[in-house]
C-alpha cells in the first residue's frame, strides 16, 4: 500500500467512526426529547427528503444518503401544526423510511408535543429490531 492508499482508508475509517458516533448520539438525544413530550395525536408525512453526503475513495465518488428529513401535518385543539423531523437514512428507521416513500407521503404517523407549546413536535415511529 502506498502512503496515499492509507491515508484514504485512514480518513474514510475515522468519517465512518464520527458517523457512527454522532448517529448514537442523535438517537439518544432524540429519545431523550420524545420521553419528554406528553402530548400525543395523529398526523399525515406531506414530504420527505433525502440529505445525501458525497464522500471520495480509491473507486471514485459516492453518494449516501445519510439521513431523511420528513416534514408532517398534525391537528392540536382544531388548530393545524406543521413540523419537521430528521431520521437517519439506515437502521432502525429504515423499514419506516421505506412505508412513508412507498405510500407516496400521506402516511398516518403518531405525533408527540409539548402540551405547553404544541408547535414543537416530533413523530413517534416504529422501531426496526
Amino acid at each position: 500500500m502506498t502512503n496515499k492508499s492509507v491515508i484514504i482508508v485512514l480518513s474514510v475509517i475515522a468519517s465512518l467512526v464520527l458517523v457512527l458516533v454522532v448517529l448514537k448520539y442523535t438517537e439518544r438525544t432524540r429519545q431523550d426529547r420524545l420521553s419528554q413530550l406528553e402530548g400525543s395525536t395523529f398526523g399525515v408525512v406531506r414530504t420527505i427528503e433525502e440529505n445525501d453526503n458525497i464522500q471520495e475513495n480509491a473507486d471514485g465518488t459516492d453518494v449516501i444518503v445519510d439521513s431523511y428529513t420528513v416534514e408532517f401535518e398534525y391537528i392540536v385543539d382544531s388548530v393545524v401544526h406543521y413540523g419537521k423531523d430528521n431520521f437517519e437514512g439506515s437502521g432502525k428507521y429504515a423499514s419506516f423510511i421505506r412505508d412513508i416513500i412507498d405510500s407516496k407521503f400521506e402516511k398516518e404517523v403518531i405525533v408527540k408535543y409539548d402540551l405547553d407549546d404544541p408547535t414543537f413536535a416530533l413523530i413517534a415511529p416504529p422501531v426496526d429490531n
